[in-house]
């Protein structure tokens, strides 16, 4: 039981001096400039805004693509569609003033189309594309918070 104890201590100590502090989630990047092209639609705009801090940073953000794309997986004995995939791709340039990285983050989702309603079947791939935005965006901040280290 002593061993037990020490070893613990040991441990604790090792990992308090080591610096170890987990990563904390924060609602902002730190960027300068980000710039839409034309057919970036407005809800990831509008996701995207909220994340920006005060742009003290020399970083500038250009989302230059969003797509999403569905295709759906055919199957069974009446050769219907039991699932759909839902694929969001974005494409940005994180650039200051020395280098300039381009960089392509996709998100995929899958869901099952067995219901027999068309309009259910419509507001789930709307709220999976919501999903799949705050996604990519999260892959994003990660991204550049990972630049700005």
């Amino acid at each position: 039981m002593l061993k037990r104890n020490i070893t613990v201590i040991i441990f604790s100590l090792v990992l308090a001096g080591c610096g170890y502090m987990p990563v904390t989630n924060q609602n902002y990047i730190n960027i300068n400039n980000v710039s839409f092209e034309n057919n970036i639609p407005n809800s990831l705009k509008i996701k995207f805004k909220e994340l920006i801090d005060d742009g003290s940073s020399n970083l500038m953000v250009t989302i230059e693509k969003y797509q999403i794309k569905e295709r759906k997986i055919y199957g069974g004995p009446s050769l219907r569609a039991l699932e759909s995939e839902l694929k969001g791709e974005l494409t940005v340039i994180i650039y200051d003033d020395q280098s300039k990285l381009r960089k392509k983050f996709i998100s995929i989702k899958n869901f099952s189309v067995s219901e027999l309603n068309p309009l259910a079947e419509k507001e789930t791939v709307s709220s999976l594309e919501d999903v799949i935005q705050k996604d990519l965006i999260n892959q994003l901040t990660l991204e550049v918070r990972l630049i700005e280290m």
